[in-house]
């Protein structure tokens, strides 16, 4: 597996006895596998010489990085955007929640919070007044069943919410400007703002559909469209202009949504979390390709912890995403890859869906 190296120091604060320690040696972050095709299974075989399983050579990852890109602050109170990393560096103003920025850097402090620099854009206008934002895929005003087919009530319910709270919230940082936010608190688990997420999308926005861009920008080159109901897996995300712009797999960018317009989606995320299985005898493969090593079936009405989605592109067979779980009953095992859906020209087949949260 990959591992990093840690510098070993102590630290005492001066307002109290407390010590806080970092400690030198090497972690494990995750299998990889090499040219000579060694997998997961055949690497611990032969790295554990003492005839049992170490704690962290399970089939892993074991740490999950903190990507940049583009976040929604989700801080009740918004949170205060500071000129430099440190705690008490001078505050230059404030993020209501439901405001988008950009994430550049993160540092980790000694306290354990997660601090990010953070590009927060001007609101940008045409000369008659209008958002750009409001120009962006003409084509995008989309049916509400058309979106809760894939990602359920709640999502787009949430996403429009916290939009409009970032418009209505009071006074914010009104011009485009950067600086230090608290990201994480590591030890509490408490997040001061939530990525747009990753993984599989699905177009749901009405014909044309959606244009897939040479450029991050804007007025970039158009190279290709997705028609309305195929998918692609987004990569990274960043913001244009105001627009939420996501660079996918196969290459190339696209407009994912304009925050001013949360309910008019151009693309849609399979959303993470509980999957009921409605395919009896559903495979599990060890890998995230279809492909690999058959695992065990999931009988009908399993469920399943989604943590993490990918799109596998069939050529002329359409699209299938699939999904990577961690068992949530004792009937779906210990987990594996899952495919939740397949996209074939007009037509979807589900074979898991996603429980509406209570």
């Amino acid at each position: 597996g990959k591992k990093h190296k840690a510098k070993s120091t102590e630290v005492q604060e001066v307002t109290g006895p407390k010590i806080v320690a970092k400690y030198e040696g090497w972690i494990s972050i995750q299998w990889t596998k090499g040219n000579n095709g060694v997998g997961i299974e055949e690497r611990r075989t032969e790295e554990d010489s003492g005839g049992g399983v170490r704690a962290d050579e399970s089939p892993g990852p074991w740490t999950k990085p903190v990507p940049l890109g583009v976040y929604r602050i989700s801080s009740k109170f918004g949170l205060l955007l500071r000129e430099a990393p440190e705690r008490d560096s001078a505050i230059s103003g404030k993020l209501n929640r439901g405001r988008f920025v950009e994430v550049m850097q993160t540092r980790v402090r000694l306290d354990g919070a997660v601090r990010a620099r953070v590009i927060v854009p001007q609101s940008q206008n045409n000369k008659d007044g209008s958002e750009i934002g409001n120009q962006v895929g003409k084509s995008m005003v989309v049916s509400r069943d058309k979106v809760e087919k894939v990602a359920g009530d709640s999502a787009i319910d949430s996403l429009s919410q916290n939009a409009k709270n970032g418009d209505e919230n009071g006074k914010q940082v009104d011009k485009s400007t950067s600086g230090w936010i608290d990201l994480l608190d590591a030890q509490s688990g408490t997040l001061g703002a939530k990525p747009v997420p990753l993984g599989a999308y699905v177009i749901v926005a009405d014909e044309p559909g959606c244009e897939i861009t040479e450029g991050g920008q804007l007025d970039s080159k158009v190279k290709g469209t997705l028609l309305p109901g195929s998918c692609m897996e987004v990569v990274a995300t960043r913001m244009e202009e105001g627009v939420i712009r996501g660079l996918i797999a196969s290459g190339g960018h696209v407009t994912l949504f304009v925050p001013s317009r949360a309910k008019d989606m151009i693309a849609m995320p399979v959303p993470l979390g509980t999957y009921q299985i409605i395919q009896d005898a559903l495979m599990v493969s060890a890998d995230i390709d279809s492909s690999s090593p058959f695992v065990r079936r999931l009988p009908l009405n399993a469920n399943v912890d989604i943590v993490e989605t990918h799109v596998e592109d069939r050529s002329t067979e359409g699209n299938r995403v699939r999904g990577r779980y961690v068992g949530s009953d004792s009937s779906s095992g210990g987990g594996g890859w899952i495919t939740l859906f397949e996209v074939r020209r007009n037509c979807m087949k589900m074979y898991a869906h996603p429980k509406q949260r209570k």
